[in-house]
């Protein structure tokens, strides 16, 4: 449902429906991984990189993980 409204771009609708997974699923580094995408697209960077930077810190092998912490560090 995440990505279904995010490709409608109702971003703060997706990111809730992220939260959400986060909140059901904690260790789960592609529920932060998502919620990290839903944040970038609503252009929170500071809020992507922490979601991402959890994904990573679950999952440190995450190649897509490492290059959105990187693409947002250079944004800021």
């Amino acid at each position: 449902l995440g990505y279904e409204v995010l490709e409608k771009k109702d971003f703060k609708s997706a990111i809730e429906f992220f939260k959400i997974n986060t909140e059901k699923f904690p260790k789960s580094d592609n529920a932060w991984d998502s919620l990290g995408e839903g944040f970038y697209n609503a252009k929170n960077y500071s809020e992507a990189l922490k979601s991402y930077e959890k994904s990573i810190e679950l999952n440190p092998k995450s190649e897509s993980g490492k290059e959105m912490i990187k693409k947002i560090k250079a944004k800021q």
